[in-house]
């Protein structure tokens, strides 16, 4: 085991070794990040060239003319169950709607009158 530190003795597998890199571990590291940093420029351009892809898309979407929108459809009577329908809704539907009401419960008084008199 050696503790000089000499490049014989760390690569002979001694268990000494110096606490700060090597030329080729600095070299090694520095080969590392330059790989990492030219990744990621690369990268960089993908998404660059990307969004101009996606903004050039949006740009040709956004120029092409708008369809004129389609008439709206007629509305057609349905047969609803209780009869209220757009005629039925309106002013002369109000007024024989309340009518009819009104001739019921006058029907119902008639009738009770008539009832406690002949009673």
């Amino acid at each position: 085991m050696t503790f000089g530190g000499t490049a014989a003795g760390r690569d002979a597998g001694s268990v000494a070794r110096a606490p700060w890199p090597n030329a080729a571990e600095r070299a090694a590291a520095r080969r590392a990040a330059q790989e990492a940093l030219a990744g990621s420029r690369a990268r960089r351009e993908v998404e660059a060239r990307a969004a101009e892809e996606a903004e050039a898309q949006l740009e040709a979407q956004l120029e092409e003319p708008i369809a004129p929108l389609a008439a709206r459809p007629r509305i057609e009577d349905d047969e609803s169950l209780l009869g209220l329908t757009r005629r039925s809704n309106s002013r002369v539907g109000q007024r024989v709607f309340n009518l009819f009401f009104l001739f019921v419960f006058l029907l119902i008084a008639i009738q009770m009158v008539v009832a406690l008199l002949a009673g």
